[in-house]
């Protein structure tokens, strides 16, 4: 009886060392027998509207910007520059419904203030450059 429990063991044993095989290895070959990686660019010519591609110079890149929120299409400027823009644009919806959020806008607002005006004095604006 033992002698055929062995042997249903070793079976057992040899056929699971016989199927493992390196995880690297495995995924290395199978990364090798698919060949090479397609480059993907971000846009394919059916996606392409023509008149806004080509333009006929009545769109701005700017309008072009769908993902992006409104107080950053065409933004360019500082990080104050851009906490003014989006207190203004979402200011009352921010303290109504978010006013964790609205008072740390605000907090940072201040100290960024402090932080870029900090050792001037108050005729440095009106001096020229």
């Amino acid at each position: 009886m033992l002698s055929g429990v062995s042997g249903r063991v070793s079976a057992v044993l040899r056929a699971a060392t016989a199927a493992v095989t390196p995880v690297r290895n495995r995924w290395h070959a199978d990364k090798v027998a698919r060949g090479p990686v397609a480059v993907r660019y971000g846009w394919h010519k059916e996606h392409i509207m023509p008149s806004d591609i080509l333009g006929n110079g009545s769109l701005h890149p700017v309008q072009l910007m769908y993902k992006v929120p409104p107080w950053l299409r065409g933004f360019r400027g500082n990080e104050y520059q851009m906490l003014l823009r989006k207190r203004r644009a979402l200011g009352p919806l921010l303290e109504d419904h978010y006013p964790t959020k609205s008072f740390n806008l605000q907090k940072r607002i201040r100290y960024l203030y402090r932080f870029l005006n900090h050792g001037r004095t108050k005729d440095y604006f009106w001096r020229k450059h």
